[in-house]
């Protein structure tokens, strides 16, 4: 589980992360790719957070339009033993399929 930053005061302990999330029907989520600027734990524990319904709903992510999304946010690790989350979009990634070109 996680929580939301209220503090926006910089700390070495906050890291960005970047990842590609694809929703489809029922609010389901599954993660294409994730990129963060800290070590393969973070990475990990970011991915498990980004999966779970309710992170989406208090980073505020929305998850009742199918289609594939960019999530960029930072992460403190180290923030009274869970994950803490801020500065968190999503922002529709748009493509072409091959057959529509």
């Amino acid at each position: 589980m996680m929580t939301l930053a209220t503090n926006t005061t910089p700390s070495c302990n906050w890291h960005t992360f970047n990842a590609l999330v694809a929703v489809g029907f029922n609010s389901k989520v599954a993660v294409v790719d994730l990129s963060c600027s800290s070590d393969s734990v973070a990475s990990d524990l970011v991915m498990d957070d980004i999966l779970e319904p309710t992170w989406a709903q208090s980073a505020s992510i929305d998850l009742e339009v199918p289609g594939i999304y960019q999530v960029i946010g930072e992460v403190d690790l180290y923030a009274d033993g869970e994950p803490e989350y801020r500065n968190v979009t999503q922002t529709p990634v748009s493509y072409t399929l091959p057959s529509e070109q």
